[in-house]
């Protein structure tokens, strides 16, 4: 989770946040949302948006380790989910 968040949110996000603004959070959540591809659609579609919930979170905090805590919440929950 940590290398994803590293990558997506500190540099993609952060990288463009000069150049484009608050458009780099939709600038990161694209690639990380074409990362999912080949996983289960709800997946893919909650990517999207989860990639823009996390970008907002860190465009505003300055920090990657809000959306690295909440993707590893999420991610284990899902996990519980499916085991359900």
């Amino acid at each position: 989770m940590f290398t994803t968040e590293f990558f997506y949110r500190g540099f993609l996000l952060f990288g463009l946040r000069e150049g484009l603004g608050k458009w780099s959070i939709l600038g990161q959540s694209i690639p990380y949302t074409i990362l999912h591809i080949g996983k289960p659609i709800l997946e893919v579609n909650f990517s999207f948006f989860g990639g823009l919930v996390y970008g907002y979170i860190d465009y505003k905090t300055g920090s990657i380790l809000p959306s690295f805590l909440l993707h590893f919440i999420t991610s284990i929950l899902f996990d519980i989910f499916v085991l359900i």
